[in-house]
């Protein structure tokens, strides 16, 4: 099928250099608009001190950030903040539980 990878990597380093970004994981969802392929998604948890404020600027704030510092395919099409990242035993982002559909 057609269409760009995106180095999740990549884009979790960039998006990390936000300031009210504590933890963030980049993931695919499907595309139902088009069969086979993927829609980035950014899921974000905050530092403590972010967390009061408004959760639409600080979404704007990141899709920003990713639209002035990546290629356009990379940019989040969904950015969704969270109040806790779920954590691997060695303290990483455990990315299944997030693919996981809620």
């Amino acid at each position: 099928m057609g269409g760009y990878n995106v180095c999740s990597k990549q884009v979790e380093e960039s998006i990390y250099k936000i300031g009210e970004v504590e933890f963030c994981a980049v993931i695919g969802i499907p595309n139902s608009e088009r069969p086979g392929s993927e829609l980035v998604k950014v899921v974000t948890a905050l530092v403590p001190q972010a967390k009061e404020r408004d959760k639409k600027e600080i979404e704007e704030k990141i899709m920003e950030h990713c639209k002035a510092n990546m290629a356009l395919y990379e940019v989040p099409k969904i950015i969704e903040l969270i109040d806790e990242m779920p954590l691997t035993a060695v303290g990483k982002v455990d990315k299944k539980v997030l693919r996981q559909p809620s």
